[in-house]
């Protein structure tokens, strides 16, 4: 096991991934044993989610096996569903400016990341046509109709046309980069890391090492753009946030 990250030590982790899993299995459980004992249901469900993915950064950023990360990916794809099966869930958007409000961009950069996640890990096509249900917003946005039309060509015909791209200020030098020219590609992707953390400043979990909750700084939004893309990261693998040894694993896999 080598720990990714020099924020926190490895016991803090581990000690974060037991408590995560302790509360999403005792949610679990009552969930299966008895729903009605909670009166907001789909409070229930999103907690169980989102703990469900900070625990699967966090088990990167402790430095666990990708092929262990890989094999779990697809039970966060279900309970992302689970939680948006429920009748009053909270509406999943992200086209609403970043000085607004923190969810619209943390609901964004979700959907990047988990866009990512379904290229490092070679997503099968019914889980892809799954998560893409999840994530919704369809036309709302340049960069994630991008990814989604890469894998899944075909739903260019149903899928309105996205004509901006919702988070300009920290995305437009990462969307560039998928039409640049091989020799530009590399240096607009050193650019969006390194302004990356800066512009992630409307997030939830910013500056979480600091303040609690920290479950690991990574840009998957320039690895998922990198495999997708088929992108040389020899000139920028090895700056902060990215995480190379996902890219690595799908490299070889292929």
């Amino acid at each position: 096991m080598r720990q990714m990250e020099s924020n926190k030590d490895i016991s803090y982790f581990d000690k974060f991934i037991e408590f995560s899993t302790e509360l999403i299995e005792e949610r679990e459980k009552k969930l299966a044993d008895n729903p009605a004992q909670f009166v907001k249901l789909n409070n229930v469900y999103n907690t169980v989610f989102s703990e469900s993915y900070q625990r699967w950064v966090a088990q990167y950023t402790r430095g666990d096996t990708i092929l262990e990360l890989k094999n779990e990916f697809p039970s966060l794809i279900r309970k992302w569903e689970d939680y948006l099966r429920h009748s009053t869930h909270e509406p999943f958007t992200f086209d609403t400016p970043i000085t607004a409000d923190v969810r619209y961009l943390s609901n964004y950069s979700l959907s990047l990341w988990m866009l990512s996640w379904a290229y490092l890990f070679q997503l099968d096509e019914p889980m892809w046509l799954r998560l893409v249900t999840c994530i919704g917003n369809a036309g709302k946005d340049l960069l994630v109709e991008r990814l989604i039309l890469r894998r899944l060509p075909w739903l260019a015909a149903e899928r309105p046309v996205a004509t901006q791209l919702v988070y300009s200020k920290a995305y437009q030098t990462l969307y560039d980069a998928l039409d640049a020219p091989d020799a530009k590609q590399a240096q607009l992707l050193t650019s969006f890391l390194q302004g990356w953390y800066k512009h992630m400043k409307k997030a939830y979990w910013h500056n979480a090492h600091k303040t609690g909750g920290f479950f690991g700084y990574w840009a998957w939004e320039a690895a998922g753009v990198t495999a997708a893309f088929n992108l040389d990261d020899s000139t920028y693998r090895n700056l902060p946030y990215y995480p190379k040894d996902a890219v690595a694993f799908t490299r070889m896999l292929s």
